[in-house]
C-alpha cells in the first residue's frame, strides 16, 4: 500500500525570507518522513491547500498544520479548503503543532543565540487571535517557555496596528527590569516579526525557524495520526518527561 503524502500547511507570508524558511523546513521534513512531502499555505502565498490536494485527487493525504495555536485557520479555514478540494480516499488533518515543549526548547535556544542574559526579563510575543482557544494555547506556550528557561515569562499578543508588544516591554521596565528579551512565538520571518523587532526591547530573538527539531516534531505528528491510537501512544511513550524529550530533540 502506498503511504499517504504529507502536506505541511503553513500560514503564508509575502516576506521572501519567511517563504525560504518554510521551504527549508519542508525539505528537512522530506528527508525524514516516510512519505512524499508538499508545502501548502492557508493564506497570502501559494499553492493553497486546495491547490495541492487538487493536484493529486486520488491520493491519500495527511495534513499537518504548521501553526503554533489552534485558531481560525486550523479549526475552520484548512478543513474548509480540504472540503472544497472534493472527495478522496483518505484525508486526515492533524492538530496544530503548538504549543509543545520542543518548540519552547527551540525558543530558549533562539534567545540564547540572540544574547539574552540570565537577569533579563522575558516576554513572549505572539500573534493575536479572536479565538479564546488560540489565546489559551499562547498562554500555555508561555508557561512552557517559562519551564524551559526556569524564569517567569510574560506574554503579549501582537495584532494589526497594535502597540501591545511595546506596551508590555514598557510595563516590564516600569516593574524594575533593566533589560527585556523578547521571544517571538512565530515560525518564520514576516510582517509580525518585523513589528516585534521594533518593540524597543534590548534583545529580540529570531523566530523558531527551520530547526531540525521542528521537522522531527512534524514527522512525529504525521506518524501519530497515521497509526492506530494504541500504537500512537506507544510511539510517544516519553510524554511524562516533556523537557527531557525536548532537550534531546534540539541536539
Amino acid at each position: 500500500m502506498t503511504a499517504p503524502s504529507l502536506i505541511i500547511a503553513a500560514h503564508g507570508t509575502r516576506d521572501l525570507r519567511g517563504l525560504a524558511t518554510m521551504a527549508a523546513l519542508a525539505d528537512q521534513v522530506a528527508a525524514a518522513a516516510p512519505a512524499a512531502v508538499r508545502l501548502a499555505f492557508a493564506d497570502v502565498a501559494s499553492p493553497t491547500l486546495a491547490d495541492v490536494l487538487d493536484a493529486a485527487p486520488a491520493a491519500d493525504a495527511i495534513v499537518v498544520p504548521a501553526f503554533l495555536a489552534s485558531g481560525f485557520h486550523v479549526r475552520t479555514d484548512l478543513p474548509r479548503q480540504a472540503a472544497a478540494a472534493g472527495p478522496r480516499r483518505t484525508l486526515r488533518i492533524a492538530g496544530a503543532i503548538g504549543p509543545d515543549p520542543v518548540l519552547a526548547a527551540v525558543q530558549a535556544l533562539r534567545l540564547r543565540e540572540a544574547g539574552r542574559a540570565e537577569a533579563d526579563a522575558v516576554l513572549m510575543a505572539a500573534v493575536g487571535s479572536s479565538d479564546p482557544r488560540a489565546r489559551a494555547d499562547v498562554r500555555r506556550a508561555g508557561r512552557l517557555l517559562s519551564d524551559a528557561l526556569d524564569v517567569p515569562v510574560s506574554t503579549a499578543l501582537c495584532a494589526d496596528g497594535s502597540k501591545a508588544i511595546e506596551a508590555a516591554v514598557e510595563r516590564l521596565r516600569s516593574a524594575g527590569a533593566r533589560r527585556v528579551a523578547v521571544s517571538p512565538y512565530l515560525l518564520s520571518e514576516g510582517l509580525f516579526h518585523s513589528r516585534i523587532t521594533d518593540c524597543g526591547a534590548d534583545v529580540v530573538a529570531d523566530p523558531i525557524g527551520d530547526h531540525p527539531a521542528l521537522a522531527r516534531l512534524i514527522v512525529h505528528r504525521m506518524r501519530a495520526i497515521a497509526v492506530p491510537a494504541a500504537e500512537a501512544r506507544q510511539c510517544s511513550g516519553d510524554r511524562r518527561q516533556p523537557f527531557t524529550r525536548a532537550r534531546r530533540a534540539i541536539r
